[in-house]
């Protein structure tokens, strides 16, 4: 695991972090072995998570599958501060549950379907959510958002043009 501490302690409110002009350098599916992304959630944290919001996001020399896991099924063996697993078949964990991503101006996507199926380049005026992969957001977020980035899969609901404020 990564060193963060082991668990957290959150009794009202609600944090909202955004980023803005970042740039996500190497970023590989597997680096030296071991899962790499460049945004997920605390193992520590299963049940707290707060909304990002990204504006002109910046990626070089990043594999799409490297860029975001909010997905129950690949975070559930590592959340350490829980006592059971996230019971992907049912019942989940809230702060993956509710973990979202705002992309403001379609950077950090990076991608929009043509009419003919095909990915281009992202026009002025995209935007994106992504938000979890998980039982409970898949019941409501699937027929609006995709599992891939750039062609590839990737352990999130990917929404473009589609901002969702809260989960």
């Amino acid at each position: 695991h990564f060193p963060w501490e082991k668990h957290i302690h959150m009794d009202k409110g609600l944090g909202w972090t955004f980023f803005e002009r970042t740039t996500f350098a190497y970023w590989k599916a597997n680096d030296c072995g071991r899962t790499s992304r460049a945004y997920t959630m605390s193992t520590s944290g299963p049940e707290v998570s707060f909304p990002s919001t990204f504006t002109e996001t910046t990626w070089y020399e990043a594999d799409p599958r490297a860029r975001v896991d909010l997905s129950a099924e690949s975070l559930n063996d590592g959340f350490v501060a829980r006592r059971s697993p996230c019971k992907t078949a049912a019942g989940g964990c809230m702060g993956l549950d509710q973990a979202l991503i705002q992309d403001t101006d379609g950077s950090f996507v990076e991608q929009i379907p043509a009419e003919d199926g095909s990915l281009s380049a992202v026009p002025s005026g995209t935007y994106a959510s992504i938000v979890p992969l998980s039982p409970r957001t898949n019941i409501v977020w699937s027929s609006l958002c995709s599992t891939t980035l750039l062609g590839e899969a990737v352990g999130a609901q990917v929404c473009l043009n589609t901002m969702v404020q809260l989960i």
